[in-house]
């Protein structure tokens, strides 16, 4: 991964998504623009110093 965005916290993996697509929509390249993954339940490891989560999905 060569640039990496937190956009928010969600309700449901649903709507982490939606937000998602939005987020790559608007950007220049559109959806095509990027990736993107959703985590659940991601708490910071500072002695990683990387956020891990209990499940990741896009």
């Amino acid at each position: 991964m060569l640039d990496h965005r937190e956009i928010g916290v969600f309700a449901s993996l649903e709507e982490c998504r939606a937000i998602a697509r939005k987020y790559l929509q608007d950007l220049d390249g559109g959806e095509d623009a990027g990736d993107y993954e959703c985590g659940k339940n991601c708490k910071f490891k500072p002695d990683m110093s990387i956020e891990v989560c209990e499940a990741t999905e896009r």
